[in-house]
């Protein structure tokens, strides 16, 4: 009796907990990703830029003014990848209230087990998982975006005619 209620009350008031944490990283990583696409896309158009510059490489000086411009690029990238794994460290305390959530609702759905609760729909413990692989789906989604882009900036780099 008290203790079927108990678990009840527990899970659904965890499940809540749950989707605002994962509403809430998702909402802010989303943001960052964004962002930090954002900064490696204006320094491929920085790249680019340079590398329409490139055609004009018979003046005196050439080289060393493209080696300076190469330098601020390549230090403009580590400021961002620095900025990204600070990112990074911030989210996974965020990761570690999500997955405490997540081991107290799979503790409920034990005691459903346990004291034969039997939710009138399975379906809302099963739709626990659905957070999950969304979550998951954007996070690498969101990982790749950010690679694709700093990928993107140092192929363009190499195409510049800065070696000629």
């Amino acid at each position: 009796g008290d203790w079927k209620l108990f678990f009840l009350t527990a899970y659904y008031l965890l499940f809540s907990i749950y989707m605002y944490s994962m509403i809430t990283i998702l909402n802010t990583s989303n943001y960052i990703i964004s962002h930090i696409n954002f900064q490696y896309h204006i320094l491929n158009h920085y790249v680019i830029r340079l590398a329409k510059l490139s055609v004009h490489n018979d003046r005196v000086g050439y080289q060393e003014a493209m080696y300076k411009e190469i330098v601020n690029l390549v230090q403009m990238h580590d400021k961002i990848l620095k900025f990204s794994n600070k990112m990074l460290a911030y989210a996974d305390i965020g990761m570690l209230a999500l997955l405490f959530s997540i081991i107290q609702m799979f503790l409920c759905i034990a005691g459903f087990v346990i004291f034969n609760v039997q939710p009138a729909d399975n379906l809302r413990m099963a739709s626990s998982l659905i957070p999950m692989i969304v979550f998951a789906v954007n996070i690498c989604s969101n990982g790749q975006r950010v690679k694709d882009e700093s990928e993107r900036v140092y192929y363009n780099l190499l195409e510049c005619g800065w070696y000629n």
